[in-house]
């Protein structure tokens, strides 16, 4: 007897492009509860360092870690695509983001019962949970290139975005509006606690909804790994060198 030689299934195949088709959509959601989690979470992280009586050095610290510290973790964190799949990779990182909102919650019970050095706990946290998320970027846009046609990315980002940045827009002013009812009570404290679980429980909602989502097979041979000098020397030429250099000259 013959043996059937499968082969391997392309984007057109009709049962591929219906798994692309349902994960593009999946995507957009979980865009909108990522977008919660920035409009209940992140948006309020300084102001909550603000409520731990933070000083203005303090507030300059976290706002450099909060923008260094991701950089740095992203150099490394493009390697673990090597020995991982890109979906396990993000399905982590999100998931260790919204765990990390647990003792961010938790410094403000620290703070109430004045143990020394609680900022500083806090700006290590915030630290964790923006290096968390670094950590899943690179594959979670390698991912969705392998998904997004070339030709349809503008359209389908332009349209994520616009759906992601409503939701963003309107839990950052529902969780002023949740803040400013508890700082009226004198009891602001809670009131960040509770914006914080909502932003965790969204942050669970997209790890949920990225296990759902199909993962084409990745391949990566040797004439994809390049140094960063070999980088530096061709960006002038290349839209996306000119691009990043611009990026990092900002």
């Amino acid at each position: 007897m013959k043996k059937k030689v499968s082969k391997s299934l392309s984007a057109e195949h009709p049962i591929i492009a219906k798994k692309i088709d349902k994960t593009l959509k999946l995507s957009i959601r979980e865009g909108s509860f990522s977008s919660a989690t920035a409009g209940f979470g992140y948006h309020y992280l300084s102001p909550y360092a603000l409520a731990l009586n933070a000083t203005t050095s303090q507030i300059g610290i976290l706002s450099a870690v909060i923008s260094l510290l991701p950089s740095f973790v992203q150099l490394k964190a493009s390697r673990f695509i090597e020995k991982f799949s890109r979906k396990k990779v993000v399905v982590w990182s999100v998931l260790l983001q919204a765990l990390m909102f647990i003792p961010i919650i938790l410094t403000g019970v620290l703070f109430y019962y004045n143990v020394p050095y609680t900022i500083w706990i806090l700006i290590g946290l915030i630290g964790l949970l923006y290096a968390f998320g670094a950590m899943g970027h690179p594959a979670w846009f390698s991912w969705m290139g392998s998904l997004v046609p070339e030709d349809q990315r503008g359209r389908y980002f332009s349209r994520r975005y616009r759906v992601t940045g409503f939701f963003g827009l309107i839990t950052m002013i529902i969780g002023a509006l949740i803040l400013d009812q508890f700082r009226t009570m004198g009891i602001v404290l809670i009131g960040f606690g509770i914006l914080f679980s909502l932003a965790m429980i969204a942050r669970l909602v997209s790890s949920k909804l990225l296990s759902e989502q199909y993962e084409p097979h990745l391949k990566i041979g040797k004439r994809d790994y390049f140094s960063f000098f070999q980088f530096l020397k061709k960006a002038p030429a290349t839209p996306f060198g000119r691009f990043s250099l611009f990026t990092a000259a900002m």
